[in-house]
């Protein structure tokens, strides 16, 4: 008798696998027309989009292709609308948006070409409305539009697939349930964390053989010390290396975004500027500004030919750099 009961219960664990291993496949694969090839819904040339949105609800971005004589960039426009703060008698006040506008340049450039060759990995066909909640497509994560040259797609982004990575969507020009590769969408789903431009020079630390400084009406010449890195020596004197300088032009190199201001009501004046080049080439350029934006205390900003807008960076980085401006362009 014990061992016909423990035949049975292996048998019935067996039905329950069967039975879940059923309902898991037929979310991706019980569909008549399901094929699973990589292929593109569209491929055109990134130059085409002039923008692209995504919508979830509570949380929009807005992003702008741009182009200028350095190259692509974007800008982008980030809208989240938080819960409405509950106040006495079960009143709710509804608060305003958060808006942050900011310039993307190496991650939009990625995303754009993502969307540009939008990848779909696996086409499930046209599905009945009461099939939707089974890909998330009931209650969508969002909503992509993305605006050609030759008009407008809007893509209906569902669920993430099993294991995460890649997305239930259905174009609602055709129709058709399609599973999309997540790097565009998931760029734009976290478009804060992954699209704001946080470096402000496209060229590597090492390439500057020249630097140009002015500060306090003064200006001065430094190159680099052949054979050493990150040495650099006044030009009359290309040999001796200057240790103040050094030092302050590394610690410039060490500024990184943490917001973008596209203008001031008052253009602000520069405390100082630096310029870049190779043995050939001038490579960009950074200026330092203490601004008053309204708040108790000044910010300090930087504009630079990657950021193209003023940037906001560390303060205490900032302080230290304008105090020891008058040192190096003596």
């Amino acid at each position: 008798m014990r061992s016909s009961s423990r035949i049975w219960v292996h048998v019935g664990l067996l039905g329950i696998a069967a039975g879940l291993a059923w309902q898991m496949s037929g979310r991706t694969d019980d569909t008549s027309n399901s094929t699973a090839q990589t292929t593109n819904l569209w491929k055109v040339a990134v130059e085409s989009i002039r923008s692209v949105s995504f919508d979830s609800g509570d949380h929009k971005v807005f992003v702008e292709r741009r182009n200028d004589k350095i190259g692509d960039y974007a800008i982008v426009t980030s809208e989240t609308t938080n819960a409405p703060e509950a106040v006495d008698a079960g009143v709710s006040i509804a608060l305003k948006p958060e808006v942050k506008r900011y310039i993307s340049v190496d991650a939009a450039s990625k995303m754009l070409e993502g969307l540009a060759g939008f990848k779909i990995t696996r086409t499930l066909g046209k599905l009945d409305k009461a099939r939707f909640a089974e890909f998330g497509l009931d209650k969508p994560t969002g909503t992509l539009k993305i605006d050609f040259a030759s008009g407008p797609r809007t893509i209906v982004v569902g669920a993430s697939t099993p294991g995460g990575g890649n997305y239930y969507v259905r174009d609602e020009q055709s129709g058709v349930v399609q599973i999309a590769a997540g790097d565009p969408i998931s760029t734009l789903q976290y478009a804060d964390a992954r699209m704001s431009e946080r470096d402000l020079h496209g060229w590597k630390t090492d390439e500057p053989v020249r630097i140009a400084i002015q500060a306090g009406g003064k200006r001065r010449q430094l190159v680099k010390v052949a054979g050493k890195s990150n040495a650099w020596a006044d030009a009359s004197t290309p040999a001796s290396q200057d240790e103040t300088a050094s030092n302050w032009v590394m610690k410039l190199a060490q500024f990184h975004v943490s917001g973008y201001f596209d203008k001031f009501q008052s253009t602000p004046t520069p405390i100082l500027r630096v310029e870049y080049g190779d043995p050939r080439n001038d490579l960009g350029y950074i200026e330092l500004f203490r601004v008053n934006d309204g708040s108790d205390a000044p910010k300090y900003v930087v504009r630079t030919e990657r950021s193209r807008w003023f940037a906001e960076v560390v303060k205490s980085q900032a302080e230290q750099i304008e105090k020891d401006a008058a040192l190096v362009a003596r």
